[in-house]
């Protein structure tokens, strides 16, 4: 009955869970399968390595990382970083990762969630932001610049004083 229970547990979970051991997958559940665009059927990956999934960019830190947690060293075990996808796509995950036994050997115990909509929508308002912060910069600028103008207007004769009706009165 427990072992049911576990199976149930591990099949229905709607995070990624995903057992590496020296290099390779060696258990995954539906829920990975998504996240890294693969199908039930196919299992052809799970012998592969996980390198292969990985996007070049982050290969290795994640590399880095997991040999160093085998070697019974403590990185962090929280961390975002890119993967490519069966279908070639480029997906944003959070890993939550823990060290374990598996067959009397160590390997990892991961827990990875796709966050590509939160990482995307984050660029996009941080994109605006700095947007927003030229803009008001711009504006600033143009703001002081007007000031020293009319300024140097005035000390010129140019104009004699400045009223909210009028705005300039000239000479």
């Amino acid at each position: 009955m427990e072992q049911r229970v576990y199976e149930k547990i591990f099949s229905s979970a709607g995070e990624g869970i995903l057992v590496v051991q020296h290099g390779e997958w060696r258990l995954c559940n539906p829920a990975l399968l998504d996240i890294f665009e693969l199908k039930e059927g196919d299992r052809s990956f799970v012998s592969k390595n996980i390198h292969q999934f990985l996007h070049p960019e982050d290969l290795d830190l994640v590399l880095e990382r997991h040999l160093s947690r085998l070697s019974g060293k403590t990185p962090p075990k929280n961390y975002e970083f890119r993967i490519v996808t069966r279908n070639r796509n480029i997906k944003w995950v959070a890993l939550n990762v823990e060290r374990f036994l598996w067959d009397e050997k160590p390997a990892t115990l991961c827990f990875i969630s796709d966050i590509t909509k939160r990482v995307e929508s984050e660029n996009r308002l941080r994109d605006r932001e700095e947007r927003y912060r030229r803009q008001s910069e711009y504006l600033t600028a143009l703001h002081e610049t007007a000031l020293r103008l009319m300024d140097r207007l005035r000390t010129e004769g140019l104009i004699h004083s400045i009223t909210s009706s009028t705005w300039v009165t000239c000479t």
